[in-house]
């Protein structure tokens, strides 16, 4: 427990340090996957690097793995290019590298995502800015060692699609608010998966460099050929901005049923640690680029 810790806090502060030596105020906010209805400008690209864990040191998983006895940890590298086609159409993709233990197995998983947001109403005084959604995802498990053992694997996958609707209002200035509402529909090779989600998300602006965030969402998980299930995800964000062109955050996560209704494949998996409450914690960079200044 003290070592990850001392871990996350040497990260944390590696990453500060820079940024409180170069501090300037912000012209943009870094939105990364954090939902929101609003989108970049043209001809400007956001670039995130995250990095996130979880294992069974955390304060939230140590109860439930202690009483499994057996190892849980998950690390990813995740990966974010948005771009601004025009002012009401952005693009982007992502990239997963991933590994995820428990018990004797170790799985390496790899996922894509690409998609798009449409924005239908720019936001007014009394009408907020709303925008559509669409992306395409797949994920996969690349190598699985069991006992020291690797295989290479096959048939551990998913790919689907998922569309939502976001509407976001900012009040006085510093206070955005954003509805969100998702359908996903998912191929697992053994089934079929379709999940809806509804969520909300709040950023609050404190200070020309600082703002911090939160966003709840709800997931209904339906499968055609094994049980349903459900998860609620509860998430938090601290963001500084040392220039107008970079961004630091800090994230933590909770989930209700770890990977429920968020990686289709891991069904199984998931289903050992059921009605489990587990976190992550995160850490992230993120840099912005407007090639038409």
């Amino acid at each position: 427990m003290t070592e990850v810790r001392g871990y996350a806090c040497s990260l944390a502060l590696a990453l500060l340090l820079p940024a409180l030596l170069l501090a300037s105020p912000a012209e943009t906010l870094a939105m990364g996957d954090f939902p929101t209805a609003y989108t970049l400008n043209k001809g400007v690209v956001e670039g995130t690097f995250f990095f996130r864990i979880v294992n069974q040191d955390f304060p939230l998983t140590e109860p439930f793995a202690k009483e499994r006895g057996e190892p849980l940890e998950f690390r990813s590298y995740d990966f974010h290019l948005r771009t601004g086609f025009t002012d009401w159409l952005t693009g982007g993709v992502t990239g997963q590298f991933s590994k995820f233990t428990f018990g004797d197995r170790e799985l390496d998983m790899r996922g894509v995502d690409v998609g798009l947001q449409v924005r239908f109403l720019t936001e007014e005084r009394l009408v907020p800015a709303i925008s559509g959604t669409a992306r395409y995802f797949n994920d996969r498990a690349t190598e699985e060692r069991i006992r020291g053992t690797t295989f290479r694997v096959a048939g551990l996958e998913n790919d689907g699609w998922a569309f939502g609707l976001l509407a976001s209002k900012t009040f006085l200035g510093r206070l955005e608010t954003t509805l969100q509402l998702e359908y996903r529909t998912a191929d697992a090779v053994a089934f079929d998966e379709n999940t809806i989600g509804v969520g909300v998300a709040f950023t609050y602006q404190f200070l020309p460099q600082l703002n911090v965030g939160f966003h709840y969402q709800h997931l209904e998980v339906f499968r055609d050929t094994v049980e349903d299930g459900s998860n609620n995800i509860f998430e938090g964000r601290v963001v500084y901005f040392p220039t107008s062109f970079l961004a630091v955050q800090l994230r933590a996560r909770a989930y209700t049923n770890l990977f429920q209704g968020e990686i289709p494949f891991l069904f199984r998996e998931a289903n050992r640690f059921r009605n489990a409450t587990f976190g992550f914690l995160g850490v992230g960079i993120t840099v912005f680029y407007d090639m038409l200044r």
